[in-house]
């Protein structure tokens, strides 16, 4: 499904098709069928103003002006293979951050930390460390 699936979803009015479509990119991974089963129906329990307000962009909640003025320790965690957000955008961020530490996780979608526990929680232990990441 594409970002024209979704927009054209919400254009007719259906949230279901919509979090079905926003779904299926964010749970893109071989085997995650049952967590994007668990965020579809987590969706539809909430109230529809809520999820219709998830959908708009709205310019005054832009943080691009604000990272340059971040001061503290900062991690990026980034699947590699998102579908949503490309890793261009995640290393103009963490370029714009001080000091910013990013971390990509090879082969993953939009949540790492759902399909790469393990390697998430290695990550995360190495960054508070202040260790450096391999190849990021």
């Amino acid at each position: 499904m594409t970002r024209a699936d979704l927009i054209a979803a919400l254009e007719a009015g259906d949230l279901r098709r919509a979090v079905e479509t926003l779904a299926s990119t964010i749970f893109s991974e071989a085997g995650t069928g049952e967590l994007r089963k668990q965020f579809i129906d987590q969706c539809l329990n909430l109230p529809e103003a809520t999820v219709r307000r998830f959908f708009t962009f709205d310019l005054k909640n832009d943080v691009a002006d604000l990272l340059g003025r971040v001061g503290v320790p900062t991690l990026l965690a980034h699947g590699g293979e998102d579908r949503n957000i490309p890793i261009a955008a995640a290393r103009k961020m963490a370029g714009r951050i001080p000091g910013a530490s990013l971390y990509c996780f090879e082969g993953k979608g939009h949540l790492p930390t759902f399909t790469a526990t393990a390697e998430f929680c290695d990550v995360l232990r190495r960054f508070v460390r202040g260790e450096a990441f391999e190849g990021n």
